[in-house]
């Protein structure tokens, strides 16, 4: 059975395995963006300040003078693109450095020990798996954690076995909900906050309206699980797990990690830090600077809450910055795209070839197809902050040609590189947590494709519905 497994396997993700690396995709788009500057004609559109932004005039497209970008400036562009994105990719550093602190005090991993603990074999385990995937949702749809969210991972498989349920219902606490979280955020700074900067719109506008978006997603993921997981409970032979040794998986009582009154506190300096980050940003305009600097002293005030030692804390800094370095690099990486096609002039070419066979379609259908092409992208550029840097600077003066509200621009490209999350074999964390779990990608793709549709139609409708109400400011 499990020689069949395994080939059933192969047969799945043979085709996804053999996709480069993410470094190497983008050295290879860089090289063709290159190429493209000796081919699509220069050009450029006229842009007038409007409400203190800049926007295209979409009439005035002329052709320019062509300025093919050579060798060495391909070579100079990922230096550049470095320090282009340099306080997106410094910010990245601070908060995994800082989530690292937090981590190491186990404040977190207590807490769900004991709530688990408690609700064991009674009829409260139902709310349980709602706070779980609750938990794992707002690491998403506010820290922006996805790859750091994996540190929990095995918590949310370790309490579903000791609910008497089987590893895949562990993913759909965890996964499911850090991937819903993550892709329908309300204010993911990741995602939604490279974005709305790249399109000038004032940070986390449109709370509201994701908001919604974000409950919908996230009670049909909860709708979903409780289906599967009803139905295991009264025939575990259903489980699709049937077939694998998972026992050893389950909570360890022996390891118990108690919730000390530090530990107490360093949940309520948690939470405080996340009220916090709320009323910053929605009152007092913070972004990147002050919320790395709140990410920060959250990590200070847990270590010296837990007395760690200074030393301690400046090693799991490091440690934790070290984590987030494939991310941060490849922030920058993705902003050397943006460099070559803005130094060859063909940047606004590209948003005007590709605005022509749009311009004959509804906005409504045209907003949906951004959605599409995201998600398709998605496959290729799995990090959410490198995908907005080379997706948005397109996108943002697309929609303003077809008259498309630039806050519908970031809701397809949000709903478009995350919600497959839970799904793509190239982005490594999902991949992990299957790993953690024992849960094979075909298994996997048998239980979840049926909530991804379900979620892409969510998606599409929500992208929609921001059209057709004109959601803005802009």
């Amino acid at each position: 059975m499990a020689s069949k497994e395994v080939a059933g396997k192969d047969r799945v993700t043979r085709l996804f395995e053999k996709i480069p690396h993410t470094y190497v995709l983008l050295f290879f788009i860089i090289i063709v963006a290159a190429i493209m500057t000796y081919i699509i004609p220069a050009g450029t559109y006229d842009r007038v300040e409007q409400d203190g932004r800049m926007v295209i005039v979409p009439e005035t497209f002329t052709t320019v003078e062509q300025t093919p970008v050579g060798l060495f400036d391909v070579l100079k562009s990922f230096q550049l693109g470095m320090i282009g994105a340099s306080g997106i990719v410094f910010f990245v550093f601070m908060i995994g450095g800082s989530v690292q602190i937090l981590r190491e005090t186990k404040a977190i991993d207590a807490f769900l020990m004991r709530t688990v603990t408690k609700a064991k074999g009674k009829a409260s385990e139902k709310y349980v798996m709602i706070i779980i995937t609750v938990f794992f949702a707002l690491l998403g749809g506010v820290m922006g954690l996805y790859e750091e969210a994996l540190a929990f991972m095995p918590f949310a498989i370790m309490i579903a076995l000791s609910l008497g349920y089987d590893p895949i219902v562990g993913l759909s606490l965890g996964l499911l909900g850090l991937a819903g979280g993550f892709a329908a955020a309300p204010m993911n700074p990741f995602t939604v906050g490279i974005a709305q900067s790249i399109a000038e719109l004032p940070l986390y506008s449109g709370f509201w309206y994701r908001l919604i978006f974000f409950v919908i997603v996230i009670a049909t993921t909860l709708m979903y699980t409780f289906r599967y997981a009803k139905k295991i409970k009264a025939d575990p032979s259903a489980s699709l797990m049937s077939d694998v040794d998972y026992k050893d998986l389950g909570l360890n009582t022996d390891e118990e990690i108690a919730l000390t009154t530090s530990r107490k506190l360093i949940l309520l300096a948690f939470v405080a830090a996340i009220i916090t980050l709320l009323v910053g940003v929605m009152q007092y305009g913070w972004y990147i600077n002050e919320m790395g600097a709140l990410f920060f002293g959250l990590g200070i005030v847990s270590g010296i809450i837990y007395r760690m030692k200074l030393n301690k804390m400046g090693e799991l800094f490091v440690e934790g910055a070290k984590s987030l370095l494939y991310g941060a690099l490849l922030i920058g990486i993705a902003r050397g795209i943006m460099v070559v096609l803005e130094n060859g002039q063909i940047l606004d070419s590209v948003v005007y070839y590709l605005v022509q066979p749009l311009a004959y379609l509804p906005r409504v259908l045209s907003a949906a197809l951004m959605v599409i092409i995201q998600t398709f992208i998605n496959f290729f550029i799995p990090s959410g902050s490198g995908q907005a840097m080379v997706t948005m600077p397109i996108m943002v003066p697309v929609s303003d040609i077809l008259e498309i509200p630039r806050q519908v621009a970031v809701l397809a490209f949000q709903y478009g590189d995350g919600l497959s999350n839970m799904f793509i074999p190239t982005l490594g964390a999902t991949m992990a947590a299957l790993g953690m779990a024992r849960v094979s990608y075909g298994k996997w793709i048998s239980y979840a494709w049926k909530l991804l549709v379900i979620h892409l139609i969510i998606g599409l409708f929500a992208v929609a519905v921001a059209t057709v109400i004109n959601l803005g400011p802009f």
